[in-house]
């Protein structure tokens, strides 16, 4: 992708992307994507096929439980 695109500040870039089998690492890896305004990371079985649009169990969107709003 890097040759293919060319990135723009606030525009325009490529995701990181972060392959590990380390929990810490991981765990750091989201705690970045959360303080620089990301809404969570994605997850996905490296083995899974990807296939858009749809729900299959390969990839997982991993962000912070939101607070329930008590409404009247």
């Amino acid at each position: 992708m890097k040759g293919l695109v060319k990135e723009k500040k606030n525009e325009l870039q490529i995701a990181t992307q972060l392959v590990t089998d380390k929990e810490k690492q991981a765990e750091e890896f989201y705690q970045k994507s959360l303080k620089i305004g990301n809404e969570g990371v994605m997850a996905k079985n490296l083995e899974g096929i990807y296939k858009p649009g749809s729900r299959v169990g390969f990839g997982v969107k991993v962000k912070p439980i939101m607070e329930t709003l008590t409404l009247r």
